[in-house]
């Protein structure tokens, strides 16, 4: 079998998680705010919480050598950033749950592979350490111990909608074409929030 989809760890039900509770729209909820971490993005430097400031983030967690569903994630964000492509304010990541095999390099190919646009778009590795502790503490989402028989390693395939000061607003099954609707219309409202926060801050 391929990798599954997992849900959250631990959260019961919280607002804008899972099928039925989508984010409001006109008022998207804080969910959790990303805690400090240091990795590495594809061009070898450090990455940290710090970068998440000041854009919106589209994040999702894949590898390089996935044998199943991670190239059609990669395409699914890749289709949401060519349909963003006039709006700098939004940008996207994508975290390896590889990383002793997933170096910089090896990033750097993939994204040369699948036409990703780095300026734009980030690639994280760095210790599997420093890993579990983003995807589990920060995203709350699940992952696998270790790679299994059919080379997979189990982890989340939903996108994670970050905001400009490093909330979690809201998470989008990354395979299923509603989802990426919903995560457009979300985006839209996420814009418009940032630009009343602005006007705000001008008028003062």
């Amino acid at each position: 079998m391929g990798l599954v989809a997992l849900g959250l760890m631990g959260l019961g039900s919280i607002p804008g998680c899972g099928k039925d509770q989508e984010p409001i729209l006109e008022n998207l909820p804080k969910i959790s705010q990303i805690k400090d971490f240091q990795m590495m993005s594809e061009d070898g430097l450090e990455f940290g919480q710090s970068h998440l400031e000041g854009r919106i983030w589209v994040v999702d967690f894949f590898f390089t050598r996935c044998p199943s569903v991670c190239p059609l994630l990669t395409a699914s964000m890749a289709e949401i950033a060519r349909h963003w492509a006039g709006e700098n304010r939004i940008n996207f990541l994508s975290v390896s749950v590889d990383p002793d095999y997933d170096t910089p390099a090896r990033l750097t190919e993939y994204a040369r592979q699948h036409a990703l646009p780095l300026n734009r778009w980030t690639l994280l590795t760095g210790s599997r350490q420093a890993l579990r502790d983003l995807c589990l503490n920060s995203f709350r989402l699940a992952l696998g111990e270790s790679m299994d028989e059919n080379g997979d390693i189990t982890h989340s395939t939903r996108l994670v909608l970050v905001d400009q000061e490093g909330w979690i607003r809201g998470y989008f099954e990354g395979l299923e074409g509603e989802a990426k609707e919903r995560l457009h219309r979300s985006l839209e409202a996420l814009l418009g929030e940032t630009e009343a926060v602005g006007a705000d801050d001008g008028s003062q």
